[in-house]
């Protein structure tokens, strides 16, 4: 087993400027400055290294600079504001003019995403790990998702996705951890798609909209291992 040596530094993020009267302030109240964490880590007996960062205090995250820095391979973003600055989409669009374009973990949990901002995603070439989860996201973004090929882990809990988007998912060549747990949508219809693959080796369906019998068979089939618990 690994042993790590870690350290976590705090900065305060570049505060936002422009009059008090604009009108992304009057929408949402904008906090005059934002703390984000980053913390390196590096196991002894290797002379590879990565290095996190994390922010989890509401921000317009297309604002944040060190996103772009390819020293970040591993970005997790948690309950951030996501809103039109100035009618410019591609701003705040999850694509590699926002992110590290070799980040290889993505977590957006809780920030305010739909459809519109995730028709990029699949630029992300090196990604194997993306948390969509608590986001408004629908099985319109699922052709999207199924782009990024070297995805090993998905999870889609908590969003708005159905049966449909199964198929899709499970035809993803490289995915072994697949979360769609709290969506109401997924139902029994997918049960026997989900028991007949072989590529995964875990799977949450708890909280869906599948039967309990159903829900305990896909649980004794895949038997989360604790990595895979977020």
């Amino acid at each position: 087993m690994f042993k790590f040596l870690s350290f976590s530094l705090t900065a305060l993020a570049t505060q936002y400027a422009g009059a008090a009267d604009t009108a992304i302030e009057r929408s949402l109240p904008v906090p005059s400055h934002v703390e984000v964490v980053r913390s390196f880590e590096k196991p002894m007996d290797s002379s590879q290294s990565l290095e996190t960062l994390t922010i989890r205090v509401p921000l317009y995250f297309s604002q944040l600079t060190p996103l772009k820095e390819e020293r970040y391979k591993v970005i997790s973003i948690q309950g951030s504001y996501l809103v039109n600055q100035q009618g410019d989409i591609d701003a705040l669009t999850v694509s590699p003019k926002i992110f590290n374009p070799l980040v290889q973990s993505l977590t957006l949990t809780a920030c305010n995403l739909d459809d519109t901002y995730l028709t990029k995603i699949g630029n992300f070439k090196h990604l194997k790990r993306l948390d969509l989860s608590s986001n408004r996201i629908t099985d319109e973004t699922t052709p999207y998702i199924a782009s990024v090929t070297s995805l090993e882990y998905l999870s889609l809990a908590a969003t708005h996705i159905s049966d449909s988007s199964i198929p899709q998912l499970l035809a993803m060549p490289n995915l072994r951890e697949l979360d769609i747990s709290r969506n109401e949508d997924i139902t029994d219809e997918v049960v026997n798609l989900l028991l007949a693959d072989t590529k995964l080796r875990n799977v949450r369906v708890a909280f869906s909209g599948m039967s309990r019998p159903n829900q305990r068979k896909i649980k004794q089939k895949y038997n989360p291992s604790p990595q895979f618990i977020p």
